[in-house]
């Protein structure tokens, strides 16, 4: 049971959940009959294993700052060779600590460990010792002093900037209703216009603009309340973590099954739509990830095709930002400060960037302008050239932090083509 724990689990396996059982339930079974005269007993018995226990503690202690350090310090994530040299390097460490440290307390041959007084003031020392310093590092950040200024910059930067801002709740996977996040001017209670263009003529009107899709149009919810404000627009935004607005339905590898509220949730959305056509309407999405599906992009394009053109048939104008970049395998902001921390930044290497085809497909965003281009009636946007060049695409940029995670932008991104949205809410709306 535990070995078929140690083969069948991976990251993805909820815990803790009822999958800790089998684990559990297996060591179980060897506390009950390990001692048994069995043949685990009698391997349980030998003498490597008999050690190994009377380590294990001091090998847990010693295994967890060995691989959290060397996680650190290394740029990538470490090869299973590394992991198990660090393994048996525990071991060994477990080994000296257990006869060097351990053994005197338990068994003082004599000194001042072999009285109880001292022992306790001894330990006492020590710990009185250990909290002095942990407070020291609570108390100086850190002891920040260590490192060099291009470090200290990252990290502040890592603190400061996990991603947008955004007013709208999240939508758990299981919800098929499309919940409504309102945005900008709402029910005649919107501020003054500040001299926006066409602000007064979308308050007489009160013209609408609804915006659908999943997280990629979430992290946007910031920046369109703060524009509808501004020019009193009202903006309904649908969205639902993971689900696109192509017409497909597909597995989830983190529900780990057919994602089925997505395909009802899109279909109720979209039907409100067309109950109800606002003036303008906004679709995006993460493209790379379901062109990815066992379809392929073709799949996809004609799925995205068919939402598209559902939505045009409304008669009113439709526009679809391209996905920004993605950095699928790292964590942007993980990956910066790892290099900052070994300095490569400091060299002038190009680092915490993917190759352009990686982590933007240009033959799929070409494919995706193609409904564009067979539909005059539709526009796409796509802004894509902050991040990249016609190699690269970075998740640090000119000194600014793009991603907040591997696919999600970062509040300075947006900031940064809050300009060209603003653009693109006025074309839809008709200013």
């Amino acid at each position: 049971m535990i070995v078929a724990a140690v083969l069948l689990y991976d990251e993805a396996t909820p815990f803790p959940s009822l999958y800790a059982l089998l684990p559990v339930g297996g060591t179980v079974l060897i506390l009950l009959f390990g001692p048994a005269p069995t043949l685990t007993g009698r391997i349980l018995a030998t003498r490597a294993f008999v050690g190994i226990g009377l380590i294990s503690y001091s090998a847990y202690l010693w295994h967890q700052p060995l691989f959290a350090l060397t996680r650190i310090r290394l740029l990538d994530a470490p090869p299973a060779s590394l992991m198990l040299a660090l393994s048996a390097l525990s071991l060994g460490l477990a080994a000296l600590s257990w006869r060097y440290v351990e053994q005197p307390f338990r068994r003082p041959a004599g000194g001042p460990l072999a009285r109880r007084g001292p022992m306790f003031a001894l330990s006492g020392a020590a710990g009185l010792v250990l909290a002095a310093a942990g407070g020291t590092m609570v108390w100086t950040g850190g002891n920040a002093w260590r490192y060099p200024p291009a470090v200290l910059t990252a990290w502040e930067a890592e603190a400061r900037v996990p991603g947008p801002e955004t007013p709208c709740p999240r939508v758990s996977f299981e919800e098929t209703r499309p919940v409504l996040c309102r945005l900008g001017a709402q029910d005649g209670a919107a501020p003054k216009a500040r001299g926006a263009p066409g602000a007064a003529e979308a308050a007489e009107a009160g013209r609408r603009l609804v915006v659908v899709g999943d997280s990629h149009a979430r992290q946007w919810a910031g920046t369109l309340d703060r524009i509808g404000r501004e020019t009193r627009l009202r903006i309904a935004l649908y969205t639902k973590p993971a689900c696109t607005v192509a017409d497909m339905s597909y597995h989830y590898h983190r529900i780990r099954r057919d994602y089925r509220e997505c395909t009802i949730w899109r279909e109720a959305v979209f039907a409100r739509i067309e109950a109800d056509p606002p003036d303008g309407i906004l679709l995006t999405h993460s493209a790379l990830a379901r062109a990815r599906d066992p379809g392929g992009p073709e799949a996809y394009v004609a799925a995205l095709g068919r939402s598209l053109g559902r939505l045009r048939a409304t008669g009113r104008p439709v526009a679809y930002l391209q996905d920004n970049p993605v950095f699928f395998g790292f964590d942007a902001v993980d990956c910066l400060f790892r290099h900052v921390l070994n300095g490569a930044r400091a060299r002038g290497e190009e680092v915490c960037t993917l190759p352009r085809e990686a982590a933007l497909d240009p033959k799929l965003r070409a494919a995706e302008r193609l409904l564009a281009a067979a539909d005059p009636g539709l526009a796409m946007y796509d802004l894509s050239a902050p991040f990249c060049d016609d190699r690269l695409c970075y998740a640090g940029r000119d000194g600014r932090l793009m991603m907040s995670d591997s696919n999600h932008l970062s509040g300075p991104a947006t900031a940064l083509l809050e300009p060209r949205i603003r653009a693109l809410v006025a074309a839809l709306a008709g200013d």
